[in-house]
């Protein structure tokens, strides 16, 4: 044989064979899209209670008065029951009544109050039976007057 006769012989691979399954790389672009898709959806649903049983600093619209203590994150429709020990309950107290009478503010009237805490859910027994929730607070942060436009309201149920 001479060396000019001689070429080197090349097959390409075989292509895998189609099982009816499709072409193996298929499916993982499949699971990718499939992943792309439902991680979003999946995080929309938990949204909702994506705060429940998580401590953190919050911000929100704080109303005190004889049956009501009711605490509403900004930018959720969420109303909670404020619960903690009562020296911390007292003191929410005292600085929202200080807040009211120093702004001239009606009874129930909300103010700001940043809160540490977290959100559980409902409870069965009293007051706090009417709210979706109860926050338990661990650390007042600040309570003080309500600037105009901040936090507004998401009326509950919308």
């Amino acid at each position: 044989m001479d060396r000019d006769d001689w070429t080197p012989h090349y097959e390409p691979p075989a292509e895998p064979e189609a099982t009816g399954l499709g072409r193996p790389g298929m499916w993982v672009r499949f699971g990718v899209l499939l992943l792309l898709v439902l991680l979003p959806v999946l995080f929309l649903f938990q949204a909702g209670d994506r705060r429940l049983g998580q401590e953190g600093l919050r911000g929100g619209r704080l109303v005190w008065g004889g049956e009501v203590r009711s605490f509403q994150i900004c930018g959720e429709t969420q109303v909670f029951w404020l619960a903690g020990p009562n020296e911390r309950m007292d003191s929410i107290r005292t600085s929202y009544e200080r807040i009211r009478d120093a702004r001239g503010l009606e009874p129930y009237s909300p103010v700001f109050a940043e809160l540490r805490g977290s959100a559980s859910g409902r409870r069965d027994s009293g007051f706090a039976r009417d709210y979706d929730g109860t926050f338990d607070v661990m650390e007042i942060v600040t309570v003080r007057g309500l600037r105009p436009g901040e936090c507004d309201a998401i009326e509950p149920g919308s």
